[in-house]
C-alpha cells in the first residue's frame, strides 16, 4: 500500500448516528495501523475525512483477509466462554489488534470471571462473537467481490445486506419488539445491516469510549481538526476540545436479552 498512503478519502457519515461514529473511529484505527503514514482524521461538514491513508475498499479488504483468533484464554489461568472471549485480529506491520470492548472481569466467589458489559455487549448469548463476526465478513467480502461497494465509496454506511446477526451498532438496523409484537431475532427474520459499520463500529468502540452517563446514556463529540486515532480518542469523550465539534448524547437500549443503540440528538457543538 506504500504507493497509496498520500490519499485522502471522504465518507458521507451521519455523527447522530453513534454507529456510523463508531465506525469512523474504526476506519481511522485500522487505516493508523496498516499504513506508512501518519493517518489522521476529522469531521466536516457531514463527512468523515481520512488523511495519509490507503483508499477505503484496500482497507476493506484487507479487514476481509484478516482470520481473527479467538482467544479462549485471555489471561493466564482466565478461561473465557468462547460466545463472549476477545477476539485478535493479526494485521500485517502492525502488532495484533485485541477486541474485547464488549468484556468486564468480575468476581464471583472469590474467583475472576470474564463476563458480558451491559453497556457494550448487545448480542444475545447463543450468539458469539466469532460467528457475528464471520458472517458479517462474509457479507462484506461478497459486496467487495460483487463492487457493491465502488473505487471511491462515499455512502459505504449504506451498503446493507438482508442478515439475522449483528452486533448492534446501528440504529437504522434495530428493532422495537413493542412495535412489531415479537422478536426478529428469535424468528430468525433478517434484517438489513451494514456489514462494515458493524465491523468498523467494533474495532472504533476498542479505543473509543462515549463518555457515560446515567441511565444507560452516553455522550459523544466528533472533532474539525486532523488527529491521530490516540487523540482523537481523548476528543470524542470530551476530554481533549478540536473545535469546530459537536456534542451528541445517545441510549443504550435494551429489549429483553438483545441491545442496540438509539439515535443521538446533538446538544451542543459548532455545527450541525
Amino acid at each position: 500500500m506504500r504507493n497509496q498512503c498520500e490519499s485522502t478519502s471522504h465518507l458521507r457519515v451521519n455523527a447522530a448516528n453513534p454507529g456510523e461514529f463508531l465506525a469512523c473511529c474504526g476506519l481511522a484505527e485500522l487505516a493508523a495501523r496498516i499504513s506508512c503514514e501518519r493517518v489522521e482524521s476529522y469531521f466536516d461538514e457531514g463527512c468523515f475525512v481520512l488523511l495519509r491513508a490507503a483508499p477505503v475498499t484496500e482497507l476493506l479488504r484487507g479487514l476481509t483477509n484478516i482470520e481473527p483468533v479467538l482467544l479462549e484464554k485471555p489471561f493466564s489461568r482466565l478461561q473465557a466462554d468462547k460466545k463472549i472471549a476477545p477476539l485478535e485480529l493479526p494485521l500485517s506491520g502492525s502488532a495484533p489488534l485485541r477486541l474485547d470492548a464488549w468484556t468486564q472481569l468480575k468476581v464471583s466467589r472469590g474467583k475472576v470471571a470474564l463476563d458480558g458489559d451491559p453497556f457494550w455487549k448487545f448480542w444475545r448469548g447463543h450468539q458469539g462473537v466469532s460467528t457475528i463476526w464471520s458472517d458479517l465478513r462474509s457479507q462484506l467480502t461478497d459486496q467487495l467481490d460483487k463492487k457493491e461497494i465502488g473505487s471511491n465509496p462515499e455512502n459505504l454506511f449504506q451498503k446493507r445486506r438482508f442478515m439475522t446477526g449483528r452486533f448492534g451498532f446501528d440504529p437504522q438496523a434495530a428493532w422495537n419488539a413493542l412495535d412489531v409484537g415479537y422478536s426478529p431475532n428469535d424468528q430468525k427474520q433478517p434484517i438489513a445491516t451494514s456489514p462494515a459499520l458493524e465491523l468498523l463500529a467494533l474495532i472504533g468502540l476498542q479505543r473509543v469510549r462515549p463518555a457515560i452517563l446515567e441511565d444507560f446514556q452516553f455522550e459523544y463529540y466528533t472533532w474539525g481538526n486532523p488527529l491521530t486515532p490516540p487523540i482523537a480518542a481523548a476528543a470524542a469523550c470530551g476530554v481533549l476540545a478540536a473545535p469546530p465539534l459537536a456534542c451528541f448524547r445517545a441510549q443504550i437500549i435494551r429489549r429483553g436479552p438483545y441491545g442496540g443503540l438509539s439515535h443521538a440528538t446533538q446538544i451542543s457543538g459548532d455545527i450541525k
